[in-house]
């Protein structure tokens, strides 16, 4: 076993040494003369093709990776010497493709003796009139002797010669490859290539639509509402311009208001103090006992017994204007008496003489408007002021400092008084 090895591996040595001899003589000179001669056949012109193709397509950095394919592509257990061989050449294309055609065979065809096992007989079956290309099918025979399977070695050898012969794949490509079927074949590639690019741009122009009405709804809304806004900065505007005159407006009117708030506060002030001078005659009497049938004569007549017997001052009934209860009868308390004197230095002897009542429950008090009442009311309660009373109708204030002051309003209080001791301090307003 050991010998046919060895003379199975030394002739494919002397095999592979002759087939490059040939190789190397077939690019001298005779495969340049068929090209020289054939410049112009349908082959060479295939082969310009394939090799523009090949320059085009072909990446030069992936020619290491087809060597290292090709030296490590091993025949399948259930794969033909002809598939492995058309493998094996496709492989050597790839890998050596700056080579001739027929270097690459020769690579392919070192490949294909490296992987024959010496152990194996291999028949050749030569193929039918009808077939176009010849096949190879292997047959697993175990115990072969050397020279049989060097006469099978020999016999495949010179069968790949023959179909890696220049003349066999010309008249190959002859039955194959046309420039009709090529052009065919183009034609056949350019609809494809257009079917799918009008259904990609059919795909594009439905997207295109969908967000063409997207853009349009979009537009529509942003339309809607920019009028919207419009519409809204007019009313703001319209508003805007309502308000500033209302403000205007409000503004006279206050100002009017307040003008007549001084105004009124004026007159209210003059009307107080022509009614408080109406009164400047008139005293009011309280604590004088009442009766339910007590009329104006029978006050009259208390009035002038009070002023007499207890001020000491003589009275008759001409004295008087008018005097008469002031409200309705109550059983629990004593109605105040009004009483106008016809002379005003008659009402000022019984206010001097006031002071001999006391005791008595009797009090004199001057004829007051419900204002200056109210304000002396408010005087008296005071915490700045120590006794407040009124004199000719202003209200006069005794401070706790023992200073005088005549209030006009209860904020004449709140005022930093001037003066002495025992003074009147007379208001701006009096």
């Amino acid at each position: 076993m050991g010998d046919s090895s060895d003379s199975e591996i030394e002739f494919c040595q002397n095999n592979n040494n002759r087939a490059l001899n040939d190789e190397r003589q077939g690019d001298e000179a005779p495969h340049h003369h068929i090209e020289t001669e054939r410049a112009d056949s349908p082959l060479d012109y295939y082969r310009s093709l394939v090799e523009a193709l090949r320059n085009r397509f072909t990446n030069k950095y992936d020619q290491p990776v087809w060597v290292s394919s090709l030296k490590a592509r091993k025949r399948g257990s259930t794969e033909s010497i002809a598939s492995f061989a058309d493998a094996l050449s496709e492989l050597a294309r790839k890998a050596f493709s700056d080579l001739s055609y027929n270097a690459q065979e020769q690579m392919a065809l070192d490949q294909l003796y490296n992987n024959l096992c010496p152990e194996l007989h291999y028949v050749i079956c030569k193929p039918s009139e009808a077939s176009t290309q010849p096949t190879l099918d292997k047959h697993l025979i175990f115990n072969a002797n050397p020279d049989e399977l060097k006469h099978i070695l020999k016999s495949v050898s010179d069968k790949l010669d023959s179909l890696a012969s220049q003349e066999y794949i010309e008249s190959k490509f002859k039955l194959m490859i046309t420039e009709d079927l090529l052009g065919k074949k183009l034609k056949d590639l350019e609809k494809v290539i257009k079917l799918q690019v009008q259904k990609e741009l059919d795909n594009i122009h439905k997207e295109v639509k969908v967000v063409s009405d997207r853009v349009k709804s979009i537009e529509d809304v942003v339309e809607t509402l920019r009028n919207k806004v419009s519409d809204l900065e007019v009313k703001t505007d319209q508003l805007q311009e309502g308000n500033h005159q209302l403000l205007h407006k409000n503004k006279t009117l206050q100002e009017q208001i307040d003008e007549r708030e001084v105004k009124v506060k004026s007159l209210e002030e003059k009307n107080n103090h022509l009614e408080q001078y109406t009164r400047c005659n008139s005293v009011r009497i309280y604590g004088v006992a009442d009766d339910v049938s007590e009329n104006y004569k029978d006050t009259c007549k208390k009035v002038i017994s009070i002023i007499s017997d207890k001020l000491h001052i003589k009275v008759g009934n001409g004295d008087f204007d008018i005097t008469h209860r002031i409200g309705k009868f109550r059983s629990d308390g004593n109605r105040p008496i009004i009483c106008k004197f016809v002379q005003r230095y008659l009402k000022h002897e019984v206010l001097k003489a006031r002071r001999q009542l006391k005791g008595s429950f009797i009090v004199i008090r001057e004829d007051l408007t419900r204002v200056n009442a109210k304000l002396l009311e408010n005087t008296s309660a005071h915490d700045q002021v120590k006794a407040a009373w009124s004199d000719e109708g202003r209200i006069v204030a005794l401070l706790k400092n023992n200073k005088k002051l005549v209030v006009s309003r209860l904020s004449d209080l709140d005022k930093v008084p001037v003066g002495s001791s025992g003074t009147v301090i007379p208001s701006t307003e009096s």
